[in-house]
């Protein structure tokens, strides 16, 4: 984004874009305490009716789709260099071989994942997945630190090459349609509302000063990591960063290859944990026609019940409680996972740039998330949430937004 849009503009738009993401934050999690709905399908219903879960489900499939799209695309990215990496530390390829690039077996890489992938997508609970959740956090802050210190340490080694960098943009580099494309792209990037609804069930004293604080630390958070990633990468590269920061740096630096490791590891867990979603929007579809399909609810109706804190492992039922699956709806789960992994990958294989694909994800149903659902809590289903002027400051913030984010389809 900032090779795009240079420093000044790029860090404006990480800062308005983290305000968007407050304020829609802030309306889920209020909106949800406030109607006892913990689910995104639930939250809309309240607003335009119960046939408005069949949009969402198709909105959530398209996403999901998307964002394993580009989960693919990074680790296309990342285990090439890791192979090559090891290979040649340990003698796996020799001088007969001759010099071989990552691109050569991008695509042997993206198969041989599918072998570790598709055997995590089969299981419905993915509880075990929550242990990589130190890794991800790992992996990203790492990042985050190495890419701005390798910045700060050529800097203050005058490095050459850093110096001969150009970070300044042309006056006919900005265009309408560059600027509308890095928007939509820096919504994307602080999409992390699908999380937003069901972590307000767990909160054990949801009042208003309290999603404060817990929204606006995970704002803050986005933020300093993004500036760290985007400085450190545009500032040591400028003009020629590519869309991936790590790609830019050489295949045999240690501390790159520790980071590509780790986060390889987080994506390989994040492609089943967004892909079980998709899957459950995908089979919500199917129950239209085959209502057969359809999971017997555990909770009944009402006010949804809240939730143990996360990790505690608790269950709302017992599992003696529990009504036996449909044998159907298992086999076609398992079925749309392994056909799902096989698109997706075949779709990263023929695109490398994943620019293009957070950028149609952040236009199109990242905006849903982030400002369409909640402009219409506040002024369909909790009409009394905000006062007049907060009410209309944030329908006015989130509007433009989504305009904005918009136009990147039409324009860029």
């Amino acid at each position: 984004m900032l090779r795009l849009t240079g420093c000044a503009v790029g860090t404006g738009l990480l800062f308005v874009c983290g305000l968007v993401a407050f304020a829609g934050m802030r309306i889920l999690m209020c909106s949800a305490v406030k109607l006892q709905v913990y689910t995104f399908s639930g939250l809309l219903s309240k607003c335009l009716g119960a046939m408005s879960g069949i949009f969402l489900d198709v909105s959530l499939f398209c996403y999901g789709t998307g964002s394993c799209i580009a989960y693919f695309i990074f680790l296309g990215d990342f285990i090439p260099d890791l192979v090559l990496y090891f290979g040649y530390l340990f003698g796996a390829f020799g001088q007969a071989d001759g010099p071989l690039h990552a691109q050569d077996i991008r695509t042997h890489c993206l198969i041989g994942s599918l072998v570790l992938i598709i055997p995590l997508c089969f299981p419905k609970e993915l509880s075990a997945l929550r242990h990589v959740s130190p890794i991800a956090l790992a992996g990203i802050l790492y990042t985050a630190v190495v890419v701005f210190g390798k910045m700060c340490w050529r800097l203050h080694v005058h490095d050459h090459q850093i110096e001969s960098v150009s970070i300044e943009l042309q006056a006919g580099d900005m265009t309408p349609g560059i600027f509308c494309k890095c928007f939509s792209m820096c919504i994307f990037a602080y999409n992390c509302h699908i999380n937003v609804v069901p972590v307000s069930q767990e909160l054990t004293r949801p009042g208003e000063k309290r999603i404060d604080k817990i929204t606006m630390r995970v704002v803050v958070v986005q933020l300093v990591l993004y500036i760290m990633l985007s400085w450190g990468g545009y500032v040591s590269f400028g003009r020629n960063t590519p869309d991936n920061i790590i790609t830019a740096y050489d295949r045999s630096d240690p501390m790159i290859t520790l980071s590509r490791l780790m986060l390889s590891i987080t994506i390989a867990a994040a492609i089943p944990t967004s892909l079980n979603p998709t899957v459950r929007s995908l089979l919500n579809l199917c129950e239209l026609c085959a209502p057969s399909l359809r999971e017997a609810d555990p909770g009944g109706p009402g006010p949804q019940p809240k939730l143990e804190p996360l990790l505690s492992e608790a269950r709302l039922v017992p599992p003696e409680a529990r009504r036996p699956r449909p044998r159907l709806r298992e086999f076609l789960r398992k079925a749309f996972a392994v056909c799902s992994c096989l698109l997706q990958c075949w779709v990263a294989v023929k695109v490398r740039n994943v620019a293009s694909v957070i950028q149609v994800l952040g236009a199109t149903v990242s905006t849903l998330m982030m400002m369409v659902i909640p402009i219409l809590l506040m002024h369909r289903a909790c009409p009394d949430l905000y006062g007049p002027i907060p009410k209309w400051g944030y329908t006015l913030l989130l509007s433009v937004a989504a305009m904005l984010s918009i136009a990147s389809l039409i324009v860029s």
